[in-house]
């Protein structure tokens, strides 16, 4: 019926369908996914459905902070790495054995904490120069990556975690290159003392904030170019983790990306860490 020019439709009642994730995580469990794979994954490598990250490269599977028991945890880099650190003594239970780091008093220092109880020694130190934080870090801790991983003990399984990112996009390419080149030659001395040690890179995450000025963006790209060159030959031993997809999907905004984001890529990395069987 047409009606003053207009077309009245006859009322509809409209019906809410809840679809299932119509992408799910592949059957293979994330404890057996091979290093080599994380350097060679199609984008996205996940997604957030109903706020969960959805892992398109394996199935991530509970895991009970006991796999981490005897075990040495070596987390390097700047304080996102920082917040990683943070969320596997939480994880571990374990005690902090350094003053902890606050908002009024920034921490660039040594990080030490244990579990006496379950044998877990857990570090983290800051990479070396460029790192923009005024006086709050001090000489003794401004070591290169390789140096910290070169006074580690291998008194037991070590879990070494990598993140070289924000400090960097300041300066050139080059020097990022040059720190890389620093970490894969520490890691290649580490492997030769301690083979079964298990090695985890963190990529680049999106930053939206609108006072960043670095083209993050392009940048991103060449460090994760940078990453897979320098390590070459030894992909099978090291995971990479890319963070970029899982920043962007969470319309990260901030330099830190927020607390639900961070324990995702914490419990990402346990999923690769807590396995099955040792690499070889």
């Amino acid at each position: 019926m047409v009606k003053y020019g207009f077309e009245q439709f006859e009322k509809k009642t409209l019906t809410e369908i809840n679809y299932p994730q119509n992408l799910p995580s592949p059957s293979l469990p994330c404890q057996e996914l091979k290093p080599e794979v994380t350097w060679n994954t199609l984008t996205p490598v996940g997604y957030y459905y109903n706020n969960n990250w959805i892992n398109r490269i394996c199935k991530p599977e509970p895991n009970d902070f006991t796999c981490l028991q005897d075990k040495r945890f070596v987390v390097l880099g700047d304080s996102n790495s920082r917040g990683i650190y943070h969320n596997l003594c939480l994880k571990s239970k374990s005690k902090l054995l350094t003053e902890h780091y606050t908002k009024e008093k920034p921490w660039h220092k040594l990080l030490k904490a244990k579990n006496t109880e379950l044998n877990i020694d857990l570090m983290w130190a800051p990479h070396n120069a460029p790192f923009y934080v005024g006086p709050h870090q001090g000489l003794d801790t401004m070591r290169s990556v390789g140096n910290w991983l070169d006074r580690t003990p291998n008194d037991k399984p070590i879990i070494v975690i990598i993140h070289l990112y924000y400090h960097l996009s300041r300066t050139t390419v080059s020097v990022f290159r040059a720190l890389v080149k620093d970490a894969r030659a520490g890691v290649d001395r580490l492997l030769s003392r301690a083979p079964g040690t298990s090695v985890v890179i963190m990529g680049p995450h999106s930053i939206t904030f609108r006072d960043t000025l670095e083209p993050l963006d392009y940048l991103r790209r060449c460090y994760e170019e940078i990453w897979f060159q320098e390590f070459k030959g030894i992909h099978d031993k090291v995971f990479y983790i890319d963070n970029w997809d899982r920043t962007v999907g969470s319309e990260n905004v901030h330099l830190h990306p927020p607390p639900k984001t961070m324990t995702d890529v914490t419990e990402e990395m346990l999923s690769y860490i807590c396995r099955q069987k040792p690499l070889k």
